[in-house]
């Protein structure tokens, strides 16, 4: 504690070199990515930085609780299938299959436990998304020497929405934006202008 305290030498001690003519040509989702995190982006995409460590060992122990990823993967799955008109009662033995639940009764108990909340979800969304979807449809926008390249999806008759059955995170709000704004510099037929999150 008596020592003389010296400031830390900054991670970058000089200006990156300029980027190429490349980077100008940018596609939605690397766009998004950035806006998303860019310190990520920035080690990722211009330092060749990755500082994800995934775990090679295997559990020692049989699981009888599941883990938030692990969690959120299931109930997004349970989603997806039950917009499709599928029925989550009749769903545990697809659910079970991909191994993301505990085996036995205790991931039986996990999964009828997670159902009622998935399905109020549904029942909530399936208004917003009645009808036909537009056609998955490619952008192409040039504005200031720039070229936006990317998809549109999830697009209806009165809106195009966007939905994530979990807590929503400021860069889901910034993502929806960033297409929101993509959606009302292109014109795709009768596309809506308007944008739901939920």
């Amino acid at each position: 504690a008596l020592a003389e305290r010296r400031e830390p030498a900054p991670f970058l001690s000089e200006g990156l070199s300029e980027p190429d003519e490349s980077w100008k040509k940018l596609d939605l989702q690397s766009l998004c990515a950035f806006f998303s995190n860019p310190t990520k982006f920035l080690l990722n995409r211009r330092l060749g930085i990755y500082l994800e460590e995934k775990s090679s060992f295997a559990e020692e122990r049989e699981p009888f609780e599941m883990q938030t990823l692990e969690r959120y993967l299931l109930e997004d799955s349970m989603l997806q299938r039950r917009l499709q008109g599928r029925n989550l009662k009749d769903d545990f033995d697809f659910a079970a299959a991909f191994g993301r639940l505990p085996h036995g009764p205790v991931g039986r108990c996990i999964y009828e436990s997670l159902s009622p909340g998935v399905e109020h979800f549904a029942e909530d969304l399936l208004p917003l998304i009645r009808g036909d979807a537009v056609e998955t449809r490619d952008l192409r926008i040039d504005v200031g020497g720039f070229s936006l390249t990317g998809s549109l999806d999830h697009v209806y008759k009165e809106a195009m929405v966007r939905f994530r059955y979990a807590r929503l995170k400021g860069k889901d709000i910034v993502v929806s934006w960033i297409h929101h704004l993509a959606l009302n510099c292109v014109r795709f037929g009768e596309s809506p202008r308007r944008t739901l999150l939920a």
